[in-house]
């Protein structure tokens, strides 16, 4: 050592280096130890945490079910139906959520519901259309079955309308139009249960009507045209061009002429058969929808803000009114024997007498 200090000093400091080294490797493992049982304990915590409000929300949901049952038997007392029926539905399972009905939740339900069936299709049923032989109810993405209550077809939609389906004269056959980019027809056959496509249409399908012998489909669309089309040949008849959108389109119960409702512009009728423009009457401005009395001799019309009554023989108004309400005429329609007329406008329909004086309810 005495002789070779340099070297002693040397091995000294590799010595040092390795115990110094050897501690803080050591003392780095002890504090990544340590961080992941800190880590571990986080997530325990976390976990504990999610579950905890898991139950208390399962919890509160039981209590708010519990309660609203309660409450909802006092609504049903006092006979506030519309309230029991909003809390009833209100507790339909959602995306996989648990379901807290109990045998209490039908029996409330059967007190709102005395008709045969309920239906609860998906959200934003705009509408309820019936076939001809009362087999089947279209909505909105759905055709169901109304003795089993079952959906038979669904079928593709693009925020559809009442206006944009149609069951042919027989009831064979159901036939929806399509907006956005879409801009197609299509036909299901319940025979066959095939469905076929017309195409021709630039922009979306606003509405459709079947000829009363079933042959033929009329459409409007935003396209500013209307297209008469051969279903069987899958092909057009006549593509009429207008100077607007097209909202509605109604055939004469005898076929002979076709009706259809211009927005801004006006009523246009044509004679189908050879696509000619057969009348244009000078009223009413804007209308939205139309609807021919059951023998065709008058033709009613929904406008922005009234609704008019047009005598066939000269298209003279035969009776105008102002809606009731505030908010834009959305439909019009006669009831079977031709007596009453109903007027949807806004969230209100109003049925009025054409020969009397004022609405009836």
């Amino acid at each position: 050592a005495r002789r070779n200090k340099a070297v002693l000093v040397t091995a000294s400091l590799v010595v040092v280096s390795l115990l110094i080294g050897t501690g803080v490797s050591a003392w780095q493992a002890v504090e990544a130890n340590l961080q992941r049982r800190v880590a571990v304990r986080e997530r325990t915590n976390a976990l504990q945490e999610r579950n905890s409000a898991v139950q208390q929300r399962k919890l509160a949901l039981s209590n708010q079910y519990n309660a609203e049952i309660v409450s909802g038997q006092a609504d049903w007392q006092r006979g506030n139906i519309g309230g029991l029926h909003r809390k009833l539905v209100g507790h339909l399972p959602v995306q996989g959520e648990e379901d807290r009905r109990g045998w209490e939740w039908y029996y409330l339900l059967s007190l709102c519901h005395p008709e045969e069936r309920t239906i609860f299709g998906e959200r934003g049923m705009l509408f309820a259309s019936w076939s001809p032989d009362g087999e089947y109810v279209a909505t909105a993405g759905c055709i169901w079955s109304a003795r089993s209550g079952e959906c038979v077809r669904r079928y593709s939609v693009s925020n559809i309308l009442r206006h944009q389906v149609a069951w042919s004269p027989n009831g064979q056959k159901f036939a929806w139009g399509m907006c956005a980019d879409d801009n197609g027809i299509y036909i299901w056959d319940r025979l066959t249960d095939n469905v076929s496509n017309l195409r021709g249409h630039e922009s979306s399908v606003w509405c459709l009507a079947w000829s009363p012998d079933g042959t033929q489909l009329a459409s409007g669309s935003m396209d500013m045209t209307v297209r008469i089309w051969d279903v069987v040949q899958q092909s057009t008849v006549h593509t009429i061009p207008v100077d607007n959108y097209v909202t509605d389109v109604k055939w004469s119960p005898d076929g002979d002429l076709l009706a259809a409702a211009v927005s801004a512009t006006g009523l246009k009728i044509w004679k189908p058969a050879t696509g000619e423009l057969f009348a244009e009457p000078a009223k009413p401005s804007g209308p939205k929808v139309v609807s021919w009395h059951p023998d065709g001799e008058q033709l009613a019309v929904c406008g922005k803000k009234s609704w008019s009554l047009l005598r066939r023989s000269d298209w003279s108004v035969i009776r105008e009114e102002d809606h009731v309400t505030v908010g834009s005429g959305r439909d019009i329609a006669w009831n079977p024997h031709g007596t009453r007329l109903a007027v949807a406008q806004g969230e209100v329909v109003t049925i009025w007498d054409p020969a009397g004086e004022g609405p009836l309810v």
